[in-house]
């Protein structure tokens, strides 16, 4: 596909998956309307800011983030969009056919694109007196029209609409839509727009293979797929799991993240599951959270190993369906909890002198960067920050006192926004966390963690600073790199795969994500006595 990146008509890009529901739509002219903001972390350029991360996490870990941030600069470029072109692949059961004329909105879309997939509510028939001066052979494109982005509730709704956000265009949205698209084509000077060459569209391809067949092997090891090319799979998961493992597809819905040269992975797909035709040993799954579990029961009922990023669900539903897939499976299911990977939980149990089964209380103080006003965290499939953060604290916790079950959770949730929240365990473990994204971003992400038992307190300040103490002198002090416990979970759970070890036990997933489905639903309640009182 055709796609306008860093000014050049580049065709090097995958094609957006469609949806059995979706249109594919050949465009034939394409308008900004309004250019899209805060829906990415978008750092500052800062030498300062760069100094700050080399001192906490090192040179090389700073290059990476910053190689990996460099690599979305075309990402990062969105653009609400209006345009005219031409159905050529329908929608299952919807009512416009091949080679229809249309007009359509594109939310959030690249610059310009030689197609788009877009639903049925985005899209209008073409009128007789909507045609303008469309060209044969050439995309007209306009990249600052002189006609506004209206004002209205409309358009609120197709600008924060996403197929995966869980957001609903209603019946009266798309009247409204439709009406707005027709506006849009009478305004419209299309005079001044840049000639994009279309003369021979290229194939449709939403899959780059250079293995010939998905289930070819390039060699011994077990073979790997990736769902999600975001920052996070390129810093941590790619560059430490690949000494045990062949990582031989990635599945990115946004083909703009795909790279140009297609890197050192044989196969890309921009579709959001697995193909038919696909057999891995292991899928790694670091996407939209809502999807995580969905992905990990798929694996699972394959017979594959499961390697999910947090949150492991984000329904009761979800949740339910993954414990029953790994009763059955014959792989195993690993949740990226990073916390239970560090070397500071050995010294901590050890400082604390307790035996196994013995409570350990733990107090925690979180602050997380504030989200881009349109972050996909903010999405309704999404749920809260409890899901979306506090469930690495509380895992921790769970982790801290070997999963014991939980015998009561309290949330609160203070008006900007600070959320409160407690639970005790059934063996008088206590857990209370302050979660906010209030304060300083110096260096991001920010904890602070006491774990208590007897007269000995453990102190860990942002996953690396390490202080024990009792009542009569300091036990011990020490520091690691933030960063490490990402580099040994990533290494121990390859590892593992490799020799065919079991995964995580079912009862730590069913206490962990139970909790943490629990606290939101809690909190939940407590927003809505708010809201009615």
């Amino acid at each position: 596909m055709r796609c306008l990146l860093d000014g050049s008509w580049d065709d090097s890009s995958l094609d957006f998956h469609k949806p059995a529901k979706s249109y594919r739509i050949q465009v034939m002219a394409f308008a900004n309307l309004e250019i899209l903001e805060g829906i990415y972390f978008v750092l500052p350029r800062s030498t300062k800011l760069i100094w700050n991360y080399i001192r906490e996490v090192g040179a090389a870990e700073t290059w990476r983030k910053v190689a990996s941030r460099l690599q979305e600069r075309n990402r990062n470029h969105r653009f609400h969009s209006f345009g005219i072109g031409k159905v050529t692949e329908s929608g299952w059961g919807g009512q416009y056919e091949l080679d229809e004329l249309v007009l359509f909105f594109a939310p959030g879309s690249p610059a310009c694109v030689e197609r788009i997939v877009l639903p049925e509510a985005l899209i209008d028939r073409l009128r007789d007196e909507d045609i303008g001066q469309l060209e044969e052979g050439n995309l007209l494109y306009l990249s600052k029209p002189e006609t506004p982005a209206p004002v209205a509730s409309w358009w609120t709704a197709v600008t924060t609409w996403s197929e995966y956000s869980g957001a609903r265009l209603s019946e009266g949205d798309a009247t409204l839509i439709a009406s707005g698209l027709h506006s849009f084509a009478k305004e419209m000077d299309w005079s001044q727009s840049e000639r994009l060459a279309i003369g021979s569209p290229t194939p449709i391809r939403e899959i780059h293979s250079t293995l010939g067949t998905f289930v070819a092997p390039r060699g011994k090891r077990k073979k790997a797929i990736l769902f999600g090319y975001g920052h996070y799979a390129k810093t941590n998961i790619l560059p430490n799991v690949s000494h045990f493992l062949d990582i031989e597809s990635v599945h990115e819905i946004d083909p703009i993240q795909v790279p140009k040269d297609w890197g050192n992975v044989p196969c890309w797909d921009s579709s959001p599951v697995p193909r038919e035709t696909e057999d891995y040993d292991v899928y790694f799954i670091a996407g939209y959270h809502h999807t995580h579990a969905p992905l990990a029961s798929t694996a699972l009922d394959r017979g594959a190993y499961a390697v999910t990023e947090k949150p492991i669900a984000v329904e009761e539903e979800q949740l339910s369906d993954l414990l029953r897939a790994m009763e059955g499976t014959e792989g195993g299911l690993f949740a990226c909890f990073h916390k239970r990977y560090s070397p500071l939980n050995d010294l901590a149990l050890e400082d604390l002198g307790l035996e196994p089964g013995d409570p350990i209380n733990y107090n925690c103080i979180v602050y997380e960067v504030p989200l881009p006003d349109k972050h996909w965290y903010r999405w309704p499939n999404s749920k809260s920050r409890l899901i979306s953060n506090g469930c690495h604290w509380i895992d921790h916790f769970l982790f801290l006192n070997d999963y014991n079950e939980v015998a009561s959770a309290k949330v609160a949730e203070s008006p900007d926004g600070t959320i409160n929240c407690s639970v005790t365990l059934e063996n008088g473990a206590y857990f209370t966390m302050v979660l906010t994204d209030v304060g300083s971003q110096r260096i991001g992400l920010q904890d602070y963690v006491e774990l208590r038992a007897g007269a000995v307190t453990v102190k860990i300040t942002n996953n690396a600073h390490y202080l024990s103490e009792n009542r009569f002198r300091i036990l011990r002090r020490t520091k690691i790199n933030k960063t490490l416990p990402y580099k040994l979970m990533y290494q121990s759970i390859a590892k593992k795969i490799r020799n065919n070890e079991i995964g995580d036990s079912v009862d730590s997933v069913r206490i962990s994500s139970a909790l943490v489905l629990e606290l939101e639903r809690l909190l939940e309640l407590e927003r809505a006595e708010r809201t009615n009182t």
